[in-house]
């Protein structure tokens, strides 16, 4: 009795286990945000998003406090506007151009973390204003599987020998919005 030996394959290559399309990195009343591959181009690289708006109003989407395996760095979200009760594709991203970033491929991003921060507009007129809601994310999945929860005052978000970063009160003046830390 011959059987054939199994073949081996070489299995083609695939997002990171914590990268998997579909992945919703952010869902509340007011707005999803999934995952939706990886983007790498010669002066960028990043993930796609998709962003859903749940409500009423126009919502911008911003990233901020982003770092990339430890080392804060700014990751541009694209075309991060999002029409009341629609989706957008959206990208986030790093510059590879910019000679002061240690990502120059997409096998550079790992250990992201960051906060989306929401701001709402009910006409359209690109003046966002009133309040800012602030909800801290981990693509890596450190952080609740990668589903950002609000921030609340009192949250440790870094703690090491080194740094001990706590959120605050939050705060809105004629200038500025967003919380103290502490």
């Amino acid at each position: 009795d011959e059987t054939e030996a199994p073949v081996e394959t070489t299995p083609e290559p695939t997002m990171a286990p914590f990268m998997e399309e579909g992945k919703v990195l952010l869902d509340n009343e007011f707005i999803t945000i999934t995952l939706d591959g990886e983007v790498e181009e010669s002066y960028y690289v990043g993930y796609k998003l998709i962003l859903e708006n749940k409500c009423d109003q126009y919502i911008l989407v911003s990233t901020d406090n982003t770092s990339v395996d430890g080392y804060m760095m700014y990751l541009n979200l694209q075309n991060s506007t999002v029409n009341p009760g629609k989706k957008a594709k959206a990208e986030m991203v790093v510059y590879t151009s910019d000679e002061n970033t240690m990502v120059k491929s997409i096998a550079d991003l790992k250990n992201i973390e960051g906060v989306f921060s929401l701001s709402f507009n009910s006409d359209g007129d690109n003046s966002y204003t009133g309040t800012n809601d602030v909800y801290p994310f981990s693509i890596d999945g450190r952080q609740g599987e990668g589903i950002a929860a609000p921030a609340v005052s009192g949250q440790v978000l870094v703690d090491s020998d080194m740094l001990r970063i706590t959120l605050g009160e939050t705060f809105d003046d004629d200038y500025a919005f967003g919380y103290k830390l502490l």
